[in-house]
This record gives structure tokens, sequence and C-alpha cells, in this order.
């Protein structure tokens, strides 16, 4: 099991998971791309600032504009060639260790690392460059892409949600702490290493324990904890011993169930004459289903076959929906993503 962190300092850090032990090792950096880039960046903000005085002043800006465009793809230009290089040498690197091993790789996912590096979140302007320097999102795709043009089969190659890896301790569980962007440090069991490093053992770890076969059969189930090694299983439902519950659900609980009790209320018309009796004894005893308290159950109070026959029929009138009322759908369970 190869597995792969995409981190700043370090652009790739790779492991190799073993069943009996941690064997490879190995990392790329990119120094001389960032120092280039970072050139790069000054150069543009220098003509940025030339372009808004020029502009302030009425004077012309386009020989600026025309050096900002050829700026930005010299810049261009320098992340994809290194990025293209150093996805070669690592590709080579997959494709030699798989002469001699079944290897699979897990390489990191990452997400919502953009939306760290916004402004006003605290970091400032240098961590907000670092991170927007970082083409991590194209690394995996040209790796996925270089690998299967070598022959390597595609379904070797896993995305693994790297989430909280970086700042979980591999040798206990624990959650550990970052002193410094490359440095992890565990107060549990006293384990401190480079964070890109556990980060890579976790993203293998949990690749591990999603494959049952890497598990088992090819025994690396060493690197799991004994609460990771099992499988979980479905918890078996209650026998219903004859009865159904069918009858004891109401409408709403039926088509779906709602978090909220739906309440459906009925008018009634009031006749102009309303001192007949027959009137007042169904206005008194209405037969209409009244929710009880306990959910899901109805009580109904229904009028003799001859007092509903002597009450005066009256048409029902058509009824507004005010502007604005939503109107609500027994067992509506639909949620917005956000």
């Amino acid at each position: 099991m190869l597995a792969i962190d995409l981190g700043i300092r370090k652009s790739v850090y790779s492991v190799l998971l073993t069943p009996d032990g941690l064997k490879q090792v190995r990392y790329w950096t990119q120094k001389d791309k960032l120092r280039r880039m970072e050139e790069c960046d000054r150069r543009v903000a220098s003509l940025q600032r030339e372009r808004h005085e020029r502009q302030n002043n009425g004077l012309d800006a386009d020989g600026v504009l025309k050096k900002l465009r050829e700026m930005s793809t010299q810049r261009a230009n320098i992340s994809f060639d290194h990025d293209r290089k150093m996805v070669s040498d690592m590709a080579e690197y997959v494709l030699w260790l798989a002469r001699n091993r079944d290897v699979r790789v897990a390489v990191g996912l990452l997400r919502g690392i953009r939306s760290r590096a916004r402004r006003g979140n605290g970091k400032g302007p240098g961590y907000r460059g670092m991170i927007h320097r970082w083409s991590f999102a194209r690394v995996t795709r040209m790796l996925i892409h270089k690998l299967s043009m070598l022959g390597f089969e595609p379904g070797r190659v896993y995305m693994v949600n790297e989430a909280w890896t970086s700042i979980k301790c591999h040798k206990c569980g624990n959650t550990g702490l970052r002193p410094r962007q490359s440095f992890f440090l565990c107060h549990t069991c006293g384990y401190r290493d480079n964070a890109d490093k556990n980060a890579a053992v976790n993203i293998g770890r949990r690749l591990i324990r999603l494959i049952p076969s890497l598990r088992d059969e090819r025994g690396l189930g060493m690197w799991l904890f004994p609460h990771e090694k099992s499988t979980p299983k479905a918890r078996r439902s209650t026998r219903s011993e004859g009865r159904s519950s069918a009858s004891e659900r109401s409408p709403a609980s039926s088509a779906g169930g709602g978090v909220a009790d739906f309440h459906v209320q009925v008018p009634l018309e009031v006749p102009e004459d309303s001192t007949d009796p027959a009137m007042q004894r169904t206005m008194g005893n209405p037969s209409v289903a009244a929710i009880t308290g306990s959910r899901g159950r109805q009580q109904r109070t229904e009028v003799t076959s001859g007092e509903r026959a002597s009450v005066p029929m009256t048409t029902d009138k058509p009824h507004a929906q005010p502007a604005g009322e939503v109107l609500l759908v027994a067992g509506d369970s639909s949620h917005e993503e956000d």
C-alpha cells in the first residue's frame, strides 16, 4: 500500500505500508518552483500598482496590461513544467515498486482548502499566497493520467478523504498538535514526526480499513487498531410478534413522517338558523378527526345517521390562500443540502 499525502513545504510525501512495517519513505519538494513563482508574484503586484496609478492619473495603461498578460502566462508555464517533472518521477517510482509488489496507491483528497486562504481569516498574505501556489488538484489528475498511460491499472489508484489525517496520531489514534506546519506532536503517547508523514500513514490506514481484502488477505490489518479490524454489522430488527403498526400511524407518518405533527382543520358552515337542535348537537360533536396527543392515533366522535340527515345542506365557499402563505404537505421530508 503506497499512501501519498500532498503538502505545501513537501509537495508530495509517500510511505509504503507493508505487513512487515514501514519500508519506503520518500518525498518531493519544489523549492525552485516556489522561488520562481514568488518572483513572478512580486512582479505582478508591481505591475498592478503601476496600472492603477496610470489609470487614476488618466494615462494609457495598455503597455502595462500587456506585460501583466505575459507575466501571467510565464507564471502558469513555470508551475505546469515543475508539476509535470515531479509527476513523471512519481509515476516511475510507482512502477518500480509494482515490479515486485502488488501495489495499490492511496492519494489524499483535499476538500475546502481554498476556503482557508480567504482574506480576513487571520492567516496573513504569506499563507494565502502559499495556498494559491499549491496546484494539488492538477498534480492528482496528472499522476492518475500518467500511471494509466504507463500501463498501471487505474482501478488500483484510490482517492481517500484526508480530513483530520494530519492531526490524528497513527500510533495511538488520539488527536495531537501541530506547533509548526511540518511538525506533529502527540501528547498522549509522545510520538513526534513530520506532519506530512503522519498524514500519509493515516491515509493508507483509512484505505486499508475500507477494503477488507487489504485488511484480511494481504496482512495489512496490523496497521489498524483493534476496534477498526472488525466490519460493522447491521443491527437486527425486532420482531413484530404478528402485530401491524400500519393502523396506528397517522396519514402524515405513513406518507414519510415529518418532524412535526400534521394537523388539518375542516371549517364548519354555521347556518343562519342556529336554533336548530340538530345543528346544536352537530356543532357540539363535530365529525372531525382530532389529534388526542399521542402521535399517529386519532379519535373520532360521530353523530348518528338521523342527526346527520337533519342537518341542512350548505355549499362550501371557496377559500382564498393568503398571499405569502405556504401550504404544508404531510410527510414532506425533503432537506436542502448546503
